[in-house]
């Protein structure tokens, strides 16, 4: 199944759990720091099996934040890919940093 279609799955889940209607954004944002935290955790670890799952909640929740904001999360990864991949930079300690522009 790609990307989109399990895009479309949360998408559909929000509609049936009335995320719209009870949740916001923010209080969405917050979940999202929570399971980026889990995915931390994961990573000190070293469990290859629970990143996979951590990582695959922190994906969820930005595609429940693009919902809520009427967004497409394919569309949000796809502009991301682009401005990333196209920007000059250096590694530095492990980390890509962009030139200054």
């Amino acid at each position: 199944m790609t990307f989109e279609q399990q895009a479309d799955k949360v998408s559909i889940w929000t509609w049936k759990k009335g995320l719209h209607k009870v949740s916001s954004p923010l209080i969405q944002h917050n979940k999202m720091v929570e399971e980026v935290e889990e995915l931390r955790i994961e990573i000190f670890k070293g469990d290859v099996k629970a990143i996979e799952d951590e990582l695959g909640d922190v994906l969820f929740t930005a595609c429940v934040q693009a919902e809520l904001w009427g967004l497409d999360p394919t569309v949000c990864l796809a502009k991301a890919v682009a401005k990333v991949t196209g920007r000059k930079g250096k590694m530095v300690d492990g980390l890509y940093v962009k030139d200054p522009q």
